[in-house]
């Protein structure tokens, strides 16, 4: 009787700690239409950028990146790099300047917004404005690796500066 009161004890206990981490998954999922996910996304990336958190803006990049430059890999590093070698760099994005576009798919995404970089101090001050185009892309996740999910993820872009 002991051994029957402990197992029910340690399913009751496991239960709640699934409970627990599915909660906390789902406390994880994107929230909102696919066009505030992607709004959320690109606010979620210029902060990242503005602290210089270089993971923050990598994390937005999907494994399925590349472009005329750059394979997921490579656009990473290139995050990386010029966070490191520009630590006074603002990001500026007019909210006015954003533009999204879903594909009749639900799985794709364009996005234009006018970007201004500015890094001030340092050996080499730096100024930029250009109109960067994204495709995006609805991509699995896991959450807590149990959860499946859905994330826009960053596939291609082009209009970036690339004399950072």
């Amino acid at each position: 009787m002991k051994r029957l009161w402990m197992a029910a004890a340690l399913l009751v206990a496991l239960a709640a700690l699934w409970l627990g981490l599915a909660s906390h998954a789902d406390g994880q999922r994107p929230r909102g239409t696919d066009t505030e996910q992607i709004y959320a996304l690109l606010a979620q990336g210029a902060a990242a950028a503005s602290r210089h958190d270089a993971a923050g803006v990598q994390q937005l990049i999907s494994e399925n990146y590349h472009d005329e430059l750059f394979t997921a890999i490579q656009a990473r590093m290139q995050v990386a790099r010029v966070l490191r070698e520009h630590p006074t760099l603002r990001v500026i994005i007019p909210d006015r300047s954003v533009q999204v576009q879903l594909e009749p798919d639900g799985k794709h995404a364009r996005l234009v917004f006018q970007l201004t970089l500015v890094a001030e101090g340092g050996e080499t001050p730096y100024h930029s404005e250009s109109q960067i185009f994204l495709k995006l892309a609805k991509e699995p996740v896991r959450y807590l690796w149990l959860f499946p999910g859905e994330e826009w993820k960053v596939v291609f872009a082009s209009g970036y500066a690339t004399d950072l």
